[in-house]
């Protein structure tokens, strides 16, 4: 499956996703304003599960504009991911299972899960298998790509600078993440020591190498 980035695909879609079906009553409308506008987080919050309760025919484009737009604001994305599986099409179907399965640029910390339990019940809703994601199986890096990393990385932690001695072990260390979509290249491999390695997390995807070479970079991971 591509990898989906929500901004470009939700926005142009959100806007050609017209309400159909019944009529939407002014207080319907006064919520769908709230889950727009409103400044305090819990109040559109709560506007958004009470559209989607009412299965208001405004709920789902409002989801879809908050899920390409409202990216820093993580508790209202994982109601609208949770909101997804409940007034969904079956056109949604794909998204909630790209979300889950980590190959999307949704940042919420907890998106994934909202979204594996919002495709269970989208899924149930149009008669379609349900289930947790099958896991994708993670290829290792294998042993000659490993020393093709260390050989061009001079042996040396690419952050500090130290070589593997004593108690320090080096690692070859995936620059984006494979949870976020990294392959095996040598394009995305880094060596790091023990303590660099456990500093850098999942979000930081930088190259901590650089053009005067290995550990001449300030020596830690800020």
């Amino acid at each position: 499956m591509s990898r989906i980035f929500l901004r470009d695909s939700l926005t142009t879609r959100a806007r050609t996703s017209r309400p159909k079906g019944r009529i939407i009553s002014d207080q319907e409308d006064r919520l769908a304003h709230i889950a727009r506008t409103d400044p305090s987080s819990s109040e559109r919050r709560s506007a958004l599960v009470r559209l989607s309760d009412r299965r208001c025919p405004q709920t789902r484009p409002l989801i879809l504009e908050i899920l390409g737009s409202e990216f820093n604001n993580q508790n209202l994305r994982e109601t609208a991911i949770k909101a997804l599986g409940d007034v969904g099409t079956e056109d949604d179907i794909e998204l909630l299972q790209s979300i889950a399965e980590g190959c999307t640029d949704e940042p919420a910390r907890f998106g994934r899960s909202c979204a594996q339990k919002a495709l269970i019940r989208l899924c149930a809703r149009f008669g379609r298998p349900a289930g947790p994601a099958a896991p994708k199986k993670r290829i290792s890096i294998s042993s000659s790509m490993r020393y093709r990393v260390f050989q061009r990385d001079d042996y040396r932690c690419v952050c500090c600078g130290r070589r593997a001695q004593n108690e320090l072990t080096l690692h070859v260390d995936h620059i984006v993440p494979v949870s976020r979509g990294g392959p095996n290249s040598i394009e995305n491999l880094q060596t790091l020591c023990d303590e660099c390695n456990q500093g850098k997390s999942d979000r930081d995807i930088r190259d901590l190498r650089d053009d005067s070479g290995p550990g001449m970079n300030g020596g830690r991971i800020p």
